[in-house]
């Protein structure tokens, strides 16, 4: 009744032939050795839709050979995670190799029928009665982007049909999704402070219309754009174009990026600035010269806003949010969010413009952990906090966040001695990967023990990208 386990406690099962009730599996191997000899036994499991598919699979393996098929997928893992070495080719053999464990660890991330998964990790039930493993559009778009940097479009082309099947016929994402495409479970409220509410991240929208864009950039795959045009240009150019307030011209509220806070943030304006222009270089590109007009006009439209409403000429930096208030006012959240980079990643400005130089330096400034390294993602963070003393500490460093930092420097460096930064922070990450290369969300920042799941595909797609710019720069 305990379960078979109890059998297994002297060494030695009892063989019953069969159970009933609630039935679980242990297994025992017998093999004899002679002193200093070795044996290998093999294992495995067959799972079907019946039991005439298992007895296949069954057999299959018998017949092929369990050592044989073993080499045969480690065979073709090794070559496809060395199919394009010149992306990679002036990288030091040790980063080489860390590049290339991020990249195989991705792909363990993702089904084949286009999810990409935030994270396996199941310890995260522990902490909030749920899991990671859905597909949120925002990792998806951000990983996806890495992926095409490093070759593998053929795996971002699955992603961008996925979310064309689960897009809205009003053109917006939603917040997250099962890998079978259901909608997942989500805290984003439909009814808010007595009103219907629209329970989106508009940002997750943007962003996966301009990593279409990316991939197209990177491949010229122009039949598949094609393809895309109708579900994922078409329809959420026009979503972007319209979901804007027509005092401001920014967009309307939606939760941010981290799915805790609502108003109109810098990063949802980046991103639907991106997303837009995205929209209208590939309605050019495929001949819809009017919509590229109008979302051309859109993005510049959101430019000029942001410039103008998230840009706060006292402090000298932009602002993370702005909230407008029923009667006109407008409050500004002055606190600082790494996701604040997007305004230059995304290009509503140039890396090295002093308006943003002054915002990162004082996301450096202000976020840096001062005890083990990186960057937090926000002031007074809560999420996962161990209990400990975080006076001075703004929250657990990300891998993602300190990442960012490290790709500023690096579009900002003239030189190789500017590089050694750079390098200082892909270092740090290496650092904090566990022995297998799995990155996690979050680090403790009093012991460098990993917090929250691991892995975290973006932790490592982002890595995976820095590398390869990393190794641009150094061509260049």
């Amino acid at each position: 009744m305990e379960g078979t386990w109890r059998d297994a406690e002297d060494g030695k099962l009892e063989e019953y032939p069969i159970e009933q009730g609630s039935v679980d599996s242990t297994a025992q191997m017998n093999v004899f050795l002679k002193a200093g000899s070795e044996a290998v036994v093999y294992f495995w499991i067959t799972a079907g839709k019946n039991l005439e598919e298992v007895e296949t699979l069954h057999n299959f393996v018998v017949e092929e050979n369990p050592e044989k098929l073993l080499k045969n997928s480690i065979n073709y893992w090794k070559s496809w995670v060395n199919k394009e070495p010149e992306r990679i080719s002036s990288l030091p053999n040790d980063l080489k190799k860390h590049y290339k464990q991020s990249v195989l660890i991705m792909r363990t991330q993702i089904d084949n029928r286009g999810a990409i998964i935030a994270a396996n990790d199941s310890d995260i039930m522990k902490f909030n009665k749920d899991t990671y493993t859905y597909m949120w559009p925002r990792d998806g778009g951000w990983v996806s982007l890495a992926l095409d940097r490093a070759g593998y479009g053929e795996i971002s082309k699955r992603f961008f049909e996925f979310c064309a099947d689960v897009i809205t016929e009003s053109g917006y994402l939603l917040h997250k999704y099962n890998p079978d495409h259901s909608l997942g479970s989500s805290w984003h409220p439909w009814y808010k402070d007595g009103k219907p509410n629209l329970p989106i991240q508009e940002d997750e929208t943007g962003i996966v219309v301009h990593a279409l864009h990316e991939h197209f950039h990177q491949f010229g795959d122009i039949e598949f754009v094609q393809k895309m045009y109708e579900p994922l240009v078409k329809k959420p150019g026009n979503f972007m174009m319209d979901y804007v307030d027509k005092v401001t011209g920014l967009p309307l509220p939606s939760y941010d990026l981290w799915e805790r806070e609502y108003g109109v943030f810098s990063y949802t304006a980046a991103t639907v600035y991106a997303g837009l222009m995205a929209a209208a270089h590939l309605s050019e590109i495929l001949g819809h010269f009017n919509h590229h007009r109008r979302y051309e006009k859109a993005a510049s439209d959101i430019k000029t806003a942001i410039l103008k409403h998230l840009y706060d000429e006292e402090s000298g930096r932009f602002l993370k949010r702005i909230q407008c208030t029923e009667d006109g006012e407008v409050i500004k959240d002055y606190g600082l969010d790494a996701s604040m980079h997007a305004l230059w990643m995304f290009g509503v400005l140039p890396p090295n413009d002093e308006r943003i130089m002054r915002t990162n330096q004082a996301i450096a400034d202000t976020l840096s952990v001062h005890t083990i390294g990186g960057l937090a993602r926000s002031e007074n963070d809560d999420y996962q906090r161990v209990n400990a003393d975080y006076h001075g500490i703004p929250g657990n460093p990300w891998i993602i966040t300190t990442l960012w930092h490290a790709q500023w420097k690096l579009a900002l460096a003239q030189s190789e001695a500017d590089l050694k930064e750079v390098r200082g922070w892909i270092d740090w990450t290496i650092k904090y990967m566990n022995p297998a290369g799995l990155l996690p969300e979050q680090i403790n920042p009093f012991n460098g023990d990993p917090l929250s799941v691991a892995p975290l595909t973006w932790s490592h797609a982002t890595f995976v990208d820095t590398v390869l710019k990393y190794n641009e720069k150094l061509r260049g």
